[in-house]
């Protein structure tokens, strides 16, 4: 069997799996709702042992937040650390799971959401988040990069202590390949399709520069999508950031509010590169309150029990004030 990393196509399908073995071994919280765990948190100070050493550190006393390659990746780099394809194109039969996996270690702390962070820690947090992204997509071999927050035990997190993970992959995933392309033709025809999702009856908040919305077709209740209002791929502007960073804090605040203890995912999809006008970044928020079963594996079809323009309703009622 296999130890490294593959992806692999199902033929029929057509769907994408990474097969990770090493990721097995990954140290586990007993408990990751609360305080309760089991052995030490490798992420906390005085641990630094327990991660390799890190590519990116910020702060002081002893450090506001570290980046480290995962210990346990889902993808690996080639010997050289120059992962190769034999091909440009969509993956079939199997192919090597190379690439890059960092773990971005969010502060000393091992308990706050963001919810109880400052807007200026979240603000640096998502700049070094962008700053690994930048850097992975000067590789030759890069296609596709995401970067995400597991929180909460149905999240996927695997430990209590706040943490982002950024990955780069060689390959562009099938569902995300078929999002770019029917971007290009609204594109063609002078249409965005991100810009035709919004809709008052679903918007949660909006500044002057970005908007937040419940999907229109979600995947999980209360699924919450946070874009920049202008076409623009870059964020890294210093007002766009710390307004996104106000606004990221005030939706997980809503989360904490409709659920004691909530497990979400935030994933953060980079557009498509090199695309004249330019797209959006978009971000979505998961809430995990609901487990995905077998309807939902077997036909593709995501159920919810509320509708996204209740769920908006709600969620302005718990959104906190803009300090």
């Amino acid at each position: 069997m296999p130890s490294e990393p593959t992806f692999r196509r199902d033929p029929l399908q057509g769907h994408l799996a990474l097969i990770a073995p090493g990721r097995s071994d990954r140290p586990r919280d007993e408990t990751i709702s609360g305080e309760k765990i089991s052995g030490e948190c490798p992420f906390c100070p005085g641990n630094e042992k327990e991660t390799p050493p890190p590519v990116y550190v910020w702060g002081d006393q002893p450090w506001a937040g570290r980046v480290v390659p995962n210990k346990y990746p889902a993808v690996v780099p080639a010997s050289g650390g120059v992962p190769t394809l034999g091909h440009d194109g969509p993956v079939s039969g199997e192919t090597a799971g190379l690439g890059l996996h960092e773990v971005l270690i969010e502060g000393p702390d091992h308990l706050k959401d963001w919810n109880e962070r400052s807007s200026q820690e979240i603000e640096m947090l998502l700049r070094v988040m962008f700053l690994r992204h930048e850097e992975h997509a000067k590789q030759a071999w890069f296609r596709y990069g995401v970067a995400f927050r597991n929180f909460g035990p149905r999240s996927g997190a695997t430990l209590r202590h706040p943490h982002s993970q950024v990955m780069a992959l060689p390959v562009v995933p099938p569902q995300v390949a078929e999002i770019w392309q029917k971007q290009a033709a609204a594109f063609a025809k002078g249409d965005c399709l991100v810009c035709l999702g919004t809709d008052p009856q679903r918007l949660v908040c909006e500044s002057d520069t970005l908007i937040a919305y419940t999907a229109w077709s979600p995947k999980a209740a209360y699924e919450i999508c946070l874009q920049s209002k202008a076409h623009r791929a870059d964020l890294s502007g210093g007002e766009v950031m710390a307004e996104l960073a106000i606004m990221l804090q005030r939706l997980v605040a809503c989360y904490h509010a409709l659920i004691p203890h909530p497990s979400y995912n935030l994933v953060i999809q980079a557009p498509r590169p090199q695309t004249v006008p330019e797209e959006h970044w978009r971000m979505e928020l998961l809430l995990r309150n609901q487990q995905i079963a077998g309807f939902e594996m077997a036909s593709g079809i995501y159920l919810s029990d509320i509708t996204p323009e209740r769920a908006a309703l709600r969620l302005r009622e718990v959104l906190p004030p803009r300090h």
